[in-house]
C-alpha cells in the first residue's frame, strides 16, 4: 500500500481514539454501565478500568501519531487488539438482538448498537491491522519524509476523507432534527385516547393510567433499569422538570421491582408508577426508554415516542410549546 495512504489510516484510527478517550473523561459511571451491558468478562468490569479507559485511549492515539519503530508497532498491535474486542462486543449485541448503547463517544453515544456499528468497528479493526503490518513508525515522523508527490497523494485523500466525514455528520444531524416523535401504529399525530388500564403506584394501589394527569399533564416515561439509553434518559430528567416548570409534569412507569429500579437510580425524583407492560402491549410499543404526553382531557396529546432520540425529540418539542402555567391542555 502507497506510504500516504497508511499515514492517513493511522490518522483516522489516532484521531477515533484520541476523540473517543476525551470525551468519555469523567464518565467512568455510563461506561462502566455499558461495560456491564455488552457482557464484558465480569473480572473487566471494574470501576478502575472503567475510569483508565479514556486515557488509555488517549495515549494509543498520540503513539500512533508520534512514536518510533517498536514502540508504534506495539500501539498498532494493542489499537488492533482493542478495536477486535469492540467488534466482538458489538457483534454479539446485534446477534443477541440486544439494545445497547455502547457509549464509545461518552455522552455523545446515543444511537443503540446496530449493524452500522458492527461494520464500523470492523473497518477500525481492518485499518488497525493494515498499519501494525505495513507501517514502521508514527504518522508524524513518516509525513517528514515524504516527497512532493506523497504530500499531493497525501493531502488528496485527506480532502476525501473529510468530505464524506462532513456529509455522514450533517446528513445524520439532518435526519435527527427532522425526526418527528413516533405515534401509535396506524394513527396520525392527533391526540388518542389514554388506554383503559390499571398501573400501581408507589404505595402498592391500583390507580386508572388516565387518571395520573388529572390536575395538569403528564410526561409519561416509561424506563427500565437494564438499559443503557434509560439511564441516559433519567440523567435527564431533573433538567426536563426544570424546563416544563409547572405546565408539565414528569411520571415514570416501570416493570421493575421498586427495589430494583431504586438501586439502578437512587436519586431519580419523580413520581413512580408499576406495571407497563400491558400498556406496551395495547400502545404498540417496542421497547424502552419510550415516553406519552397524557393530557388532562383523558387523550395521549403526543407519542409514543419510542428509543432515546424520540423520547428526546418529544421532549424538545413539548419544551417549545410550553404554555401559561395554568393551561392544561398541550399540543404537540
Amino acid at each position: 500500500m502507497a506510504l500516504p495512504l497508511l499515514v492517513l489510516i493511522i490518522w483516522s484510527l489516532a484521531l477515533v481514539l484520541l476523540v473517543s478517550g476525551a470525551l468519555k473523561i469523567g464518565q467512568s459511571a455510563d461506561t462502566l454501565r455499558s461495560l456491564d451491558e455488552l457482557r464484558v468478562p465480569r473480572m473487566l468490569r471494574r470501576r478502575s478500568l472503567a475510569e483508565a479507559l479514556p486515557f488509555a485511549e488517549l495515549a494509543l492515539g498520540l503513539a500512533l501519531l508520534l512514536a518510533p519503530g517498536l514502540f508504534f508497532t506495539a500501539a498498532a498491535l494493542a489499537t488492533s487488539a482493542l478495536f477486535a474486542l469492540f467488534f466482538a462486543l458489538t457483534l454479539a449485541v446485534v446477534a443477541r438482538g440486544e439494545s445497547v448503547v455502547c457509549a464509545c463517544f461518552g455522552a455523545q453515544s446515543t444511537r443503540p448498537i446496530d449493524s452500522i456499528a458492527v461494520v464500523r468497528n470492523g473497518l477500525l479493526l481492518a485499518g488497525a491491522v493494515t498499519i501494525a503490518v505495513g507501517a514502521r513508525q508514527g504518522g508524524v515522523p513518516t509525513m517528514l519524509g515524504f516527497d512532493a508527490g506523497e504530500w499531493t497523494v497525501f493531502f488528496a485523500g485527506a480532502t476525501v476523507l473529510l468530505a464524506v466525514a462532513v456529509t455522514l455528520l450533517l446528513v445524520g444531524r439532518s435526519r435527527s432534527l427532522h425526526r418527528l416523535p413516533s405515534t401509535h401504529p396506524g394513527r396520525t399525530s392527533d391526540p388518542w385516547p389514554v388506554p383503559d388500564l390499571e398501573v400501581t403506584d408507589a404505595t402498592g394501589r391500583a390507580v386508572e393510567l388516565a387518571s395520573i394527569a388529572r390536575d395538569r399533564p403528564v410526561l409519561l416515561v416509561l424506563l427500565s433499569a437494564e438499559c443503557t439509553p434509560c439511564g441516559i434518559v433519567a440523567d435527564q430528567l431533573p433538567g426536563w422538570r426544570r424546563q416544563l416548570g409547572d405546565a408539565v409534569e414528569i411520571a415514570v412507569l416501570t416493570s421493575e421491582s421498586p427495589e430494583s429500579f431504586r438501586d439502578r437510580y437512587p436519586v431519580l425524583d419523580a413520581r413512580m408508577f408499576f406495571g407497563y407492560r400491558s400498556l406496551m402491549a395495547t400502545a404498540g410499543i417496542a421497547g424502552v426508554p419510550s415516553a406519552l404526553l397524557l393530557g388532562t382531557d383523558r387523550m395521549v396529546a403526543a407519542g409514543p415516542a419510542q428509543g432515546l432520540d424520540d423520547v428526546v425529540g418529544l421532549t424538545d418539542a413539548i419544551v417549545s410549546v410550553v404554555p401559561t402555567r395554568d393551561s392544561h391542555t398541550i399540543s404537540v
